[in-house]
């Protein structure tokens, strides 16, 4: 939590940078927006003190990884504590646990195979500032994104040490982060237990080769590839197994997509292309840049190519015939529904992996029957 003695070092910040705007024009080109330095950062530019909420100046994002000391802080809570490294403990419990476990620090480091992925962290609320008209929220430009190498141990693994059961739904994780009022909901996030169980998804303790910084989810964080921020856990503390959906307000309430045409997010493994050019939309595609091929894709001279890695974004209207697959990127060009597709393009997308509605109907009881067992099975397969 941000000291007063800080409060006021960043507030007179604000008020210099203030002065200087006032004294004269920025140059050409400069951002004319107030620089906030927060403990162990670079200037950064606020968007809300309390809780902090800081973006990327667009300058720093020009390197393919983004340097920790200027990587966008975002926070919903207000109670931020500083975490002693060697006193905390990540506690692993719940109904689909057998064996309710708490681990160190120094026993994920030594006890769990290390791995390391590249991937991007982008707010979902991202560029909401420029939204017409204004929509409630932390008014974001374009810099709540950024790109790092994420090191840690695989979810799964943790999972399975403490002997997941057969029958769990869902994930759900709880950060040391808290509200400032009782009544104030706790921020939680869930994943289906299918994805929690993907080899990308990490507990992870550095970021870019070091430590953690305290902004940035110190001592460990959740990091979910192709998933946008809101998933990405920081301070770490409670990792709870379910056989049921978990309905707390950051699942339940916030968070929502309105049930408009089209009205599902898709949560892809892969998309296959056929051969041919696809008529092709634009969405945002994450992946682990690892896995993409370099170079680019227009043609496909092979019967199908594969594509892994999530969209987030909802499908938009196809602007021609033919676009490009960056190479190694986090946001990929992906191909549009195939009913949007015209009669002399060939059908381009069969999709691979599980998806997952998260605004289905609760009500519906046979719907949530039929998502339960669909899910059983798939931990029944990898747990072979």
């Amino acid at each position: 939590m941000l000291t007063r003695r800080e409060w006021i070092a960043s507030t007179g910040s604000l008020m210099l940078s203030a002065l200087g705007q006032a004294r004269g024009a920025a140059p050409e080109g400069a951002s004319t927006e107030a620089l906030i330095a927060l403990p162990g950062k670079k200037r950064l530019i606020k968007r809300t003190f309390r809780p902090p909420n800081y973006e990327t100046p667009l300058a720093d994002l020009r390197r393919t990884f983004t340097a920790n000391d200027t990587f966008f802080v975002r926070y919903h809570l207000a109670a931020i504590p500083e975490i002693n490294p060697r006193t905390w403990r990540l506690r692993v419990n719940g109904p689909s646990i057998v064996r309710p476990s708490e681990f160190s620090l120094a026993d994920l480091q030594r006890r769990f195979e290390r791995v390391s992925v590249p991937a991007i962290n982008q707010c979902s609320g991202n560029r909401r500032g420029l939204f017409t008209p204004r929509v409630p929220g932390v008014q974001w430009g374009n810099g709540a994104m950024g790109n790092a190498i994420w090191s840690g141990v695989r979810l799964r693994d943790v999972l399975r040490r403490c002997e997941l059961q057969a029958n769990a739904l869902e994930v759900v994780f709880d950060g040391a982060d808290g509200p400032l009022l009782p009544q104030t909901p706790d921020f939680k996030k869930s994943l289906p237990v299918d994805h929690a169980l993907d080899e990308n998804t990490l507990i992870a303790f550095e970021m870019n080769g070091q430590p953690l910084p305290h902004f940035n989810g110190a001592p460990a964080r959740l990091v979910v590839p192709g998933w946008t921020a809101t998933y990405w856990v920081k301070h770490l503390s409670e990792i709870h197994a379910q056989p049921y959906p978990f309905d707390g307000f950051w699942m339940k309430g916030a968070y929502r997509i309105p049930p408009t045409r089209p009205s599902r997010m898709d949560s892809l493994r892969s998309l296959r292309v056929g051969r041919g050019t696809a008529a092709l939309g634009s969405r945002p595609w994450m992946c682990p840049p690892t896995r993409v091929q370099a170079g680019t894709l227009r043609r496909w001279k092979r019967t199908s190519a594969d594509l892994p890695g999530v969209a987030f974004a909802l499908p938009s209207i196809p602007r021609s015939p033919e676009r490009s697959v960056s190479r190694c990127a986090p946001r990929v060009a992906a191909a549009s529904s195939s009913r949007q597709s015209s009669p002399s393009t060939p059908r381009a997308i069969t999709t691979t992996g599980s998806s997952r509605s998260r605004w289905r109907s609760r009500e519906s009881r046979g719907t949530a029957n039929r998502a339960r067992r669909v899910h059983r099975h798939l931990l029944r397969a990898r747990l072979r």
